[in-house]
């Protein structure tokens, strides 16, 4: 049950996350890169899940 609602909270964000990457233009990701940008996400992802699960 804790972990269902933690995946649906990752599903928003995931959402929220790709409609604000579709508002940069491609200059940031020729200067960020790409794979850089994808991690952080990730890494920010997994945080959350890992968080929710653990105190909730």
């Amino acid at each position: 049950m804790v972990e269902m609602r933690a995946n649906g909270i990752i599903e928003k964000m995931r959402e929220e996350v790709f409609w604000e990457i579709e508002k940069m233009g491609i200059g940031y990701f020729e200067k960020v890169g790409g794979g850089k940008v994808v991690g952080g996400i990730r890494n920010d992802r997994e945080g959350i899940r890992d968080l929710y699960v653990r105190v909730v």
